[in-house]
């Protein structure tokens, strides 16, 4: 099962085998990855619209400066507790973060026929692997949201977003971005709780498109019994199938 849960100034997408966790720590923001197996983890920080990371891949660690590598090193003994429809997220100093639980999800809703439950349906999935000796990628997305943590040379990018799909296509609304120049968290993530609907008015022809609402848009390219192919940015496609 995968479950989403929204604070204030948190947020965590957790399953029996992974979470991804996003804090706000005064002008500090962070993302945490870690694995119950203890074979990966890892942690991006940021502030001032700039982030770093540090990754530990079966003891081995690699970090883009100190300051990464010490900020993953503090998070390491983090702990978290789930007690029925709450999570709450501790640091070492004794910060709290309490959260809510938001959706939680087996991959089988919502049922339907139309493209736009197809997509949410079909695009829900949880992973976390290797990549390279530097290199981790994980994501959870379930029908309402997706949270991905990617670490690898030259990239960084986690992201919490809201998902929303209509017949013209798919959009996200992010809630928390951290990028290499690029660092953002909502004032308040319990907001994200009210379901996403992208407007169909705001998709472009055949490319995606960036509309005042915040959401990233991408149109359906084309529709067949086991995918749906999306018109993505900079001439790419993305898929979404039902494998």
């Amino acid at each position: 099962m995968n479950k989403i849960y929204l604070g204030k100034h948190a947020a965590a997408a957790v399953n029996d085998r992974f979470r991804i966790v996003f804090l706000r720590q005064d002008e500090q923001i962070v993302s945490i990855l870690s694995d119950n197996a203890g074979g990966f983890s890892g942690c991006a920080c940021g502030r001032n619209g700039r982030a770093e990371a540090c990754i530990c891949l079966s003891g081995t660690i690699a970090a883009d400066s100190a300051a990464a590598e010490a900020a993953y090193r503090a998070h390491a003994a983090d702990r978290f507790t789930e007690q029925g429809s709450t999570l709450i997220w501790q640091t070492p100093d004794g910060t709290e973060f309490p959260m809510t639980l938001c959706e939680a999800s087996d991959g089988t809703a919502p049922a339907g026929s139309t493209p736009a439950e197809k997509m949410a349906r079909w695009n829900q999935k949880a992973y976390a692997l290797r990549t390279g000796e530097d290199s981790l990628c994980a994501e959870i997305i379930t029908a309402r949201y997706a949270a991905v943590f990617l670490v690898r040379s030259g990239m960084l990018y986690c992201r919490l977003g809201q998902n929303g799909y209509c017949e013209k296509g798919y959009a996200m609304l992010p809630g928390v971005v951290l990028r290499r120049n690029e660092c953002r968290m909502i004032p308040d993530l319990t907001a994200m709780q009210q379901p996403y609907h992208p407007q169909a008015c705001c998709f472009a022809e055949n490319g995606c498109a960036f509309p005042a609402d915040g959401g990233w848009y991408w149109p359906v390219r084309s529709v067949t019994e086991t995918e749906i192919r999306l018109f993505g940015c900079g001439g790419d496609v993305y898929t979404i199938s039902a494998d």
